[in-house]
C-alpha cells in the first residue's frame, strides 16, 4: 500500500513539474527577447476584436505577409513552421530576406507559421508572424479601435518588437513615431 502511495506522489510530483516547465519557459522566451531582443519596426493595419477569455485587444495585420522562400519549400512543403530571417530596410522597418525550414546562424529570425495554399509562385510564400495582438485597457482598446478607424488611414502605423533566438516580444504600437496610449488622449 505504501508503495504504491510513493509512486503516485513520485508521478504528482513529476507531472507538476512537467506542467509549470512548459508555460515557465514560453514566459522566459518572451521575457528574454523583450530584455535582450533586437528591435525591429513591422507595418501593421489593426483591428479591434475581442477575445472573451484574454479581454480587448488590437488584432495586428503585420506586414510583409509573403517572403521569399528558401530550399525545402518549393517541393511542396510550406504550410508549417519555418523562421523568417529579418533585416531592417531603408525607411527603419523589418524585412524578411527569406523563409528557411531551419533557423539561421548569425541573423536574426523569427519563427513563422507558414502557408503555401497562399502561394502566388514557387520564389514566394505566405507567413503569419507569431505577434498578431497588441493588449491594452479594454476601454483605451475601444477607443484606439475608434480613432485609427477614424484618422488611420493617411498615418503611418506600426508595432514594434523585440527579436531573440526566433522568439518575440511586442513592445509597443505607434502612430506617426507616439505611443499609441498617448495618441488617442489627444
Amino acid at each position: 500500500m505504501k508503495r504504491n502511495r510513493r509512486i503516485s506522489l513520485l508521478l504528482f510530483v513529476v507531472v507538476s513539474a512537467v506542467m509549470l516547465t512548459v508555460p515557465g519557459m514560453m514566459i522566459y522566451n518572451s521575457v528574454r527577447a523583450e530584455m535582450v531582443g533586437e528591435e525591429f519596426k513591422f507595418r501593421i493595419a489593426p483591428r479591434d476584436p475581442v477575445d472573451f477569455l484574454r479581454g480587448r485587444y488590437l488584432r495586428l495585420n503585420v506586414q510583409p505577409e509573403q517572403a521569399k522562400a528558401g530550399p525545402g519549400f518549393a517541393d511542396g512543403r510550406g504550410s508549417g513552421l519555418g523562421f523568417a530571417t529579418l533585416e531592417t530596410d531603408d525607411e527603419g522597418y523589418a524585412a524578411v530576406t527569406l523563409v528557411t525550414l531551419a533557423p539561421p546562424k548569425e541573423k536574426p529570425y523569427v519563427r513563422v507559421e507558414t502557408r503555401s495554399w497562399y502561394r502566388t509562385d514557387d520564389s514566394e510564400i505566405s507567413i503569419n508572424f507569431p505577434f498578431s495582438r497588441y493588449y491594452m485597457n479594454e476601454n483605451k482598446a475601444r477607443v484606439a479601435e475608434t480613432w485609427l478607424v477614424k484618422h488611420g488611414a493617411d498615418k503611418t502605423i506600426h508595432v514594434t518588437v523585440r527579436v531573440h533566438n526566433g522568439y518575440a516580444a511586442v513592445v509597443g504600437l505607434y502612430v506617426d513615431g507616439k505611443p499609441i496610449e498617448e495618441v488617442i488622449v489627444e
